[in-house]
């Protein structure tokens, strides 16, 4: 391997644009000109290039520092001019390499700086291109990439672990459930209601990174809270439709409650440090909910409502899963190359089937949490 001479000069005029954020290899563009083949290396960012030609196989290999991620493929055909092909992919964590491969005529080159990136440039001496010699019933097998490394997206690390934690704040927050009974020869009535109320949730999520898509699955804990109220229509023991309207009350009921999610997330915005995702998610919701189970009450003269007296008032429990689905915007800043702070607001809907009540519940929420996020 011999160190190409122009690799001092490239370094030494690349040297005052290079700044302290890392760089994106954003696009490789090769074009026919004339006798030329031109090949233009793009970079989202300050850049050193090095130049080195190797002989055996031969290849004409740029190396990128600092660039830590790759949007082109790593493997891109050409074959003009004596060259097969140009690949890609990350030689060091802070340097992307791309690889010109050189076919048996090879042909003098020259790479100089442009506006953004790099011009690599072939052509043969005189300007003749030589006929290419005829190999009957022989295909050429395309020279596998550096490494088998998938194109990097807008993310510098595939894959993705994190937790968050925030409230949740439910929009629709009553259920009601009336029911009658016969009493006295008459109808009576109860008006059960329940005011629903939550809290803080925790998040945990995993995913991964598929260029400008992020998918990835969690699990989120939360409590479902219940203060009831019971309205009781009670019929009069001796005179007819004089009903005596009683309330009462339980202490407030708590549910644990689990989501388990999967979410697709496209990337509307994105740089270097900030990111905005937007996407759907469905999943499961396993949860419980207490209803009245029974109550009993005593009465005595005058028989008013004031002389009607609940007790040993219970709940019963009752545990369902149900489908859950809506939105997840997410927005995301970069702290380090593997770090990154996390903001998600979703907005779900569950309807659980209430058997107990005859009833579903209609359980829209909103989610905002905050967390971290490590990439790696």
């Amino acid at each position: 391997m011999k160190r190409s001479a122009l690799t001092l000069l490239l370094i030494l005029s690349s040297a005052a644009f290079l700044g302290a954020q890392t760089a994106q290899l954003k696009e490789i563009t090769p074009r026919r000109d004339g006798a030329k083949l031109v090949v233009d290396i793009l970079v989202d960012g300050a850049f050193t290039p090095e130049v080195l030609t190797v002989n055996f196989p031969r290849r004409l290999v740029i190396d990128l520092t600092p660039v830590e991620r790759i949007a082109v493929a790593p493997y891109t055909p050409i074959d003009e001019l004596g060259v097969l092909a140009v690949r890609t992919g990350q030689f060091k964590e802070t340097t992307a390499r791309v690889v010109f491969d050189i076919g048996d005529r090879t042909p003098s080159h020259g790479v100089g700086l442009i506006p953004g990136g790099l011009r690599v440039t072939f052509w043969y001496e005189g300007g003749e291109e030589p006929l290419p010699e005829k190999r009957p019933e022989e295909k050429a097998e395309p020279t596998p990439p550096v490494k088998a490394e998938e194109p990097r997206g807008p993310r510098r690390t595939n894959f993705f672990l994190g937790a968050r934690g925030g409230f949740l704040f439910l929009l629709n927050s009553q259920v009601e459930s009336p029911s009658a009974f016969s009493l006295y020869g008459e109808t009576g009535t109860l008006l059960e209601t329940h005011d629903l109320s939550s809290g803080p949730v925790i998040d945990v999520f995993a995913g991964k990174y598929f260029n400008r898509l992020k998918v990835g699955a969690g699990v989120t804990i939360w409590n479902l809270k219940q203060d009831p109220t019971f309205a009781l229509s009670l019929p009069h023991p001796y005179l007819a439709n004089s009903n005596r309207d009683v309330t009462f009350t339980t202490d407030r009921l708590s549910n644990g409650m689990l989501d388990l999610y999967a979410f697709l997330q496209y990337a509307f915005y994105d740089s270097e440090k900030f990111n905005v995702w937007a996407g759907v998610i469905a999943g499961l919701t396993k949860g419980a909910f207490q209803n009245l189970d029974d109550y009993d009450y005593s009465e005595k003269a005058p028989y008013g409502a004031s002389d009607v007296e609940i007790s040993n008032v219970t709940t019963l429990e009752e545990t369902y899963s149900t489908l859950l689905f809506g939105g997840l915007l997410t927005f995301e800043y970069r702290l380090a190359s593997r770090v990154a702070v996390v903001f998600d607001v979703k907005m779900l809907y569950a309807n659980p089937k209430l058997l107990n009540l005859g009833l579903r519940a209609n359980f829209l929420r909103i989610q905002p949490v905050l967390g971290l996020q490590i990439n790696f």
